[in-house]
């Protein structure tokens, strides 16, 4: 998710104030990525190959504050 069209495709919807999650399997990586796009994009990990990391990243919503409801309205 640190390159290419993985990075792409998340970054254009925060660039235009998207509320933006990215699934990584390795979440160091992640976070690189995600400091690379804006200061407000959320990491979790999610290993694809494995069906319950898949279902734990699933069962988990993501967090978005009013605040920031309220500025993309």
């Amino acid at each position: 998710m640190n390159s290419g069209l993985g990075l792409i495709t998340a970054t254009e919807p925060a660039r235009r104030g998207a509320y933006v999650v990215l699934a990584a399997r390795d979440t160091a990586a992640g976070e690189e990525a995600a400091h690379r796009i804006s200061d407000d994009v959320e990491v979790r990990e999610s290993d694809l190959a494995s069906l319950d990391s898949v279902r734990s990243f699933a069962a988990r919503p993501a967090i978005i504050s009013l605040r920031r409801l309220r500025t993309s309205l």
